[in-house]
């Protein structure tokens, strides 16, 4: 009896906050939670979130998976979850102004290497055209030196660089992830979003 009383509540319409602050959907708009169908059971429409698992349950998976669990309304778990997705999502942000800022400073490294390289192959080439054939050889030593120790740091900054940007578009692409949930006003891909976290 106190189980279809909590569905019930856990069904009521309830307006959405944070859409009107937000200003997402017009203040006289509301979430329905009514019309969130079991992924798991056809047909059955889901009353409750639960926060140990963090996803939304119909009464079908409380009895067979939850029936120990922590409940909380749907308007509730839709609350927290919007929360966690913000918070991915800021946090996403400050990790992509930190990549950006990696990416700037390797590029920014790898410029100097190359100008430090290319003065000092001038002052080699110089070098090169004053002393005779046994500096001459000698210089040829020094550049092949040079060129070995650029083609080092060039090798490490570029695999630097690479790691980077693959960093970069794969939290670039989490991110979207989590901005489509927000903007998508879709209560599963927000939770199931979440989920996935």
């Amino acid at each position: 009896m106190a189980l279809s009383k909590s569905f019930q509540k856990g069904q009521t319409i309830l307006a959405c906050q944070m859409c009107e602050e937000e200003k997402q959907k017009p203040s006289g708009q509301i979430h329905d939670f009514n019309n969130i169908k079991c992924d798991r059971h056809a047909g059955k429409i889901c009353c409750l979130f639960c926060t140990d698992c963090e996803e939304v349950v119909c009464p079908l998976c409380i009895t067979k998976a939850h029936n120990t669990h922590y409940m909380i309304e749907l308007s509730e778990g839709f609350k927290v979850a919007m929360e966690v997705l913000r918070d991915l999502h800021a946090s996403k942000d400050e990790d992509l102004t930190k990549l950006n800022t990696q990416r700037m400073t390797l590029q920014t490294i790898k410029t100097e290497v190359q100008a430090r390289y290319s003065e000092e192959k001038r002052g080699i080439l110089h070098q090169e055209k004053v002393l005779t054939e046994l500096v001459h050889e000698q210089s040829e030593k020094l550049i092949s030196k040079l060129d070995a120790r650029l083609n080092k740091i060039a090798i490490s900054i570029q695999s630097d660089e690479h790691q980077t940007n693959a960093d970069y578009r794969a939290t670039e692409s989490r991110n979207q992830i989590f901005q489509d949930a927000i903007d998508s006003k879709d209560m599963l891909k927000v939770f199931k979003t979440v989920g996935k976290e």
